[in-house]
């Protein structure tokens, strides 16, 4: 069985909202809306009775909010218009229940167009074709990739969206300071498996483990410093905006 066939027979069993689960994305950190490289994934609101159909439909539905949280504070700069509609590209266009949860909880349509896990080398050929005069104009390449479907949004499934969307931007905002407490614990698991590498004696380590936990205290007063300075940066600065489109190529404006 393709897993992603089985990924989207199982999302498609659990109602939309996955009966309030609610999973973020951050497993490497994140750039945009904002920037923290602290930030980490979880899941939020597991209960008993929560299935695993669940859980695999709030991760699909946790990316897709990340996508709306971009979308939603790209939208406030002026300087850029984004249309009602977007494109949806890569292996995840692949499927039709992951467009249409993307459609819903953007609220907006969701365009996909031909092989869309092979639209960066359509996008490569296509420039390519343009500076060799074998196309005329970039203008001209949208004529040759027209969307192959198009996803409405259901607005019955608008508001159990509204409302997981509201918990999942609350989570980063009670959560920050506890991920800035936690990023030293890795810190710390690395410089005893080196000690140990290094065969140590007991004195050894005691000395250097004291030493490089003052290090680890001294980087995270250093962090909540350096954050509580750039409190001010938004993702209406033009280095987030870079980041951005980087991130979400399949916006066209």
């Amino acid at each position: 069985v393709n897993l992603y066939d089985y990924l989207e027979e199982v999302i498609d069993r659990a109602e939309p909202g996955s009966n309030g689960v609610v999973f973020t994305p951050w497993l490497h950190g994140n750039r945009c809306p904002f920037e923290d490289p602290n930030a980490a994934g979880m899941f939020f609101n597991i209960k008993l009775e929560t299935g695993k159909t669940e859980l695999i439909r709030s991760v699909v539905e946790g990316i897709c909010f990340h996508m709306r949280w971009m979308l939603e504070r790209q939208d406030k700069k002026k300087e850029v218009h984004i249309k009602d509609s977007v494109r949806f590209c890569g292996g995840g266009a692949l499927g039709a229940s992951t467009c249409q949860i993307l459609a819903d909880i953007l609220q907006r349509d969701v365009e996909v167009v031909d092989s869309p896990q092979n639209i960066g080398a359509v996008g490569a050929a296509a420039l390519i074709a343009v500076g060799t005069g074998m196309i005329s104009s970039i203008k001209d390449v949208k004529k040759l990739i027209p969307a192959k479907t198009v996803y409405k949004p259901n607005p019955a499934n608008k508001e159990v969206y509204d409302r997981n969307f509201k918990v999942y931007k609350n989570l980063y905002a009670s959560n920050k300071k506890n991920f800035e407490i936690l990023v030293a614990v890795p810190v710390m698991v690395l410089i005893t498996l080196l000690l140990n590498l290094l065969g140590m004696d007991a004195l050894d380590e005691l000395c250097m483990t004291i030493a490089w936990s003052l290090t680890a205290i001294a980087f995270v007063i250093l962090q909540t410093k350096y954050w509580a300075g750039h409190k001010g940066v938004t993702v209406t600065d033009d280095k987030l905006i870079i980041d951005y489109c980087c991130i979400v190529p399949y916006v066209h404006t």
